[in-house]
């Protein structure tokens, strides 16, 4: 078994599925769509909101259905005449919400303290230098 297969099989198969499925940003617009409207989108209200298509909306739900980001459910809602809405799953709602929320902390980079000498790109690329270090020599960090 080659290394790729090895960490491959980390990650469950649907997990791998919805992060192929979301590499479209058309899929990623509708997911962001339907997080807004907890009880569910018709496919006209997502055609109108997001302006696309009939085929091309059709396209990216199929996809987002057969790997468990989206669901259609068929009810009666007072005071509306459809019955087909969709709306994110279990999945795909945890998803896309974990997704927002590493892009809302702040990324933090290590300072360099002044006992941290730099060498060189190899320091760099053997993780003995925080990223972003390189270039600046010891007597500068001394300063």
């Amino acid at each position: 078994m080659s290394k790729i297969d090895e960490y491959i099989r980390l990650f469950p198969e649907e997990i791998r599925d919805a992060i192929k499925s979301l590499s479209e940003d058309t899929r990623i617009a509708i997911m962001i769509d339907l997080m807004m409207e907890p009880q569910g989108k018709t496919f006209s209200e997502l055609m109108t909101e997001l302006d696309i298509s009939q085929g091309l909306l059709n396209s990216h739900l199929k996809n987002l259905l057969e790997n468990g980001l989206v669901k259609n459910e068929y009810r009666k809602v007072a005071g509306r005449r459809d019955y087909s809405f969709y709306l994110p799953t279990i999945l795909g709602s945890t998803f896309m919400v974990s997704l927002l929320e590493v892009l809302e902390k702040p990324v933090v980079y290590p300072v360099p303290t002044k006992a941290m000498p730099v060498r060189g790109p190899s320091d760099i690329a053997t993780g003995i230098l925080p990223f972003g270090t390189y270039g600046t020599n010891y007597l500068e960090m001394k300063g």
